[in-house]
């Protein structure tokens, strides 16, 4: 039988709660059309982001149109952490550096054998594409919505994003 082990990320979040991938992992292997041997392993990488975004929204607080000004600083400020081009040298602190460290990380508890795939909607999708560029042998899947168009992206050896 086939192992898989699918890492679940995340999209933009200010944080993620202990109960937000099951309703997800319940409706996918709901969906499956076969009966594998999947794991599914869920990753928070939000609070990477969390301390530098407080600072963000202190320098910010006092200006006019609270709604807008929180999120710049939780949201939008999500997206500008990865959007920095990768191929500058990275160290701790960069936000692509981190992420990358616990996907790593993340990806060591998994079996070793397993075919590995990533799933994640939005930014999570992003992030887990670039993740993949680094490591051989990961299905990406990538979700990402904009208003009621689905792109679906797979990475697996040059794949390009497609519209559903």
């Amino acid at each position: 039988m086939i192992q898989v082990d699918v890492s679940i990320l995340h999209g933009i979040a200010k944080t993620i709660g202990k109960d937000y991938y099951d309703s997800f992992v319940t409706e996918i292997r709901r969906l499956l059309p076969f009966g594998g041997d999947i794991q599914f392993y869920p990753v928070d990488y939000s609070y990477l982001l969390q301390e530098k975004e407080d600072t963000i929204y202190r320098w910010m607080k006092d200006l006019p149109y609270r709604k807008i000004t929180e999120f710049a600083a939780y949201y939008a400020a999500d997206a500008l952490a990865y959007a920095y081009p990768k191929h500058q040298p990275t160290v701790d602190g960069d936000f692509i550096h981190d992420v990358h460290k616990l996907l790593t990380k993340e990806f060591a508890k998994g079996r070793p054998q397993a075919k590995k795939v990533i799933i994640g909607p939005s930014l999570g999708g992003i992030v887990g594409y670039g993740f993949s560029w680094d490591m051989k042998k990961i299905l990406t899947l990538c979700i990402i919505q904009q208003g009621d168009r689905v792109l679906l992206g797979m990475k697996k050896r040059g794949h390009r994003l497609q519209e559903l």
